[in-house]
């Protein structure tokens, strides 16, 4: 079967076909050469951009809009109600809940057949020894930490240490090829890629020597099957910035602003090339305190959720990270097979009081 032809070209094909319908008739001794079947004809190769051709445009900052990660639009305020609140920061909105219910159950998740829980003073201490972790490897401001695999603490620890540590948080789809891995990567400056398993790893090392931004690699799954340069198991991620003073993150998120891009979100490059979108701090924040103002049943400091949405969407994260944080909300961790039938059992043992689905959850 012959390949499509892409838009631009039919419109090449269009333009061709008019040429020949305007010129003028050419008289010639010679015979015409008989046209080649329509099967042998070969269409003109479409090659993707590479890498090293991919210019990056200068930052553009408006009023209203910007892709300047470390200087956003405007913030848009309002004279009552949500929007006349004061905007804040996810380490501040983080900061309030720790104070008010530092003892309170924020994550929970299931280690063999026993529960392990983390408390919010707990999640915020393990927050910052990432961000300290994050920054002796050195992450530089405003470029990302890739996270790639299915819901677990240590996601949403890396999540949050790579803003603590002036950094974005980068979700990254599991379903995603080496190539789609190494185009994200160099789009948003990856410094670290957080990874599930053997499985993703493999991903990452096919392409590390064409990432110069690349500087390391953390499993946070099970034991490495050998020995790599600048590739971590979890605990030994979290023990690199041991040594350094807390004081260090803490100066860094005191600067940190609302209009500030915190996350990147990707589209899944099903229709082209991923497409990034930049998510302030304040969208962030805002949007999970105006699901608490619809959502009108949550009670600070009393509600649980389960997680199982891939939080490389920004409906899951927002769910399992930001809303919960806001709410002071225990998130309960589901089995990696969640949509393939273990998500009744994690919903009786878990109780959740607030149910994020979507239609394939109700099958």
């Amino acid at each position: 079967m012959e390949p499509e032809q892409t838009a631009t070209e039919l419109k090449q094909s269009t333009a061709d076909s008019e040429q020949t319908i305007t010129e003028p008739e050419q008289t010639s001794t010679e015979p015409e050469p008989e046209p080649k079947p329509l099967a042998e004809e070969t269409p003109p190769e479409v090659k993707q951009p590479a890498a090293e051709q991919r210019v990056k445009s200068k930052p553009v900052r408006t009023k209203f809009r910007s892709t300047d990660p470390a200087n956003g639009p405007d913030i848009a305020m309002g004279e009552s109600g949500l929007s006349a609140d004061a905007p804040m920061t996810i380490a501040e909105m983080f900061k309030m809940t720790v104070t008010q219910v530092p003892d309170r159950i924020a994550l929970k998740y299931k280690s063999g057949d026993t529960w392990q829980e983390v408390t919010y003073q707990q999640y915020y201490d393990l927050t910052v020894a990432a961000a300290k972790s994050f920054l002796k490897l050195g992450l530089k401001p405003f470029h990302a930490v890739a996270i790639m695999g299915f819901n677990a603490s240590e996601w949403h620890i890396s999540c949050l240490g790579s803003i603590f540590a002036g950094g974005l948080s980068c979700g990254t789809y599991g379903t995603n090829n080496a190539e789609a891995c190494k185009y994200i990567a160099e789009d948003c400056n990856v410094a670290v890629a957080v990874v599930e398993d053997q499985k993703q790893l493999d991903k990452f090392l096919k392409i590390r020597d064409e990432l110069p931004e690349l500087k390391a690699i953390v499993q946070y799954k099970g034991e490495l099957s050998q020995d790599y340069p600048n590739v971590y198991t979890w605990e030994q991620f979290m023990e690199l910035g041991k040594d350094m003073d807390s004081s260090v993150v803490d100066d860094i998120v005191k600067t940190q602003k609302p209009n500030q891009c915190a996350s990147l979100v990707y589209t899944s490059g099903t229709t082209g090339t991923p497409k990034g979108t930049m998510l302030s701090h304040d969208n962030l924040t805002w949007t999970a305190k105006s699901l608490v103002s619809t959502y009108n049943e949550l009670v600070f400091g009393t509600d649980r959720f389960v997680s199982y949405l891939p939080l490389s969407h920004i409906a899951g994260q927002l769910a399992d990270i930001y809303l919960a944080i806001s709410v002071g909300a225990t998130c309960v961790f589901a089995d990696p097979d969640a949509l393939k039938g273990s998500l009744v059992v994690t919903l009786k043992e878990a109780q959740p009081t607030l149910f994020f689905g979507v239609p394939r959850s109700r099958n």
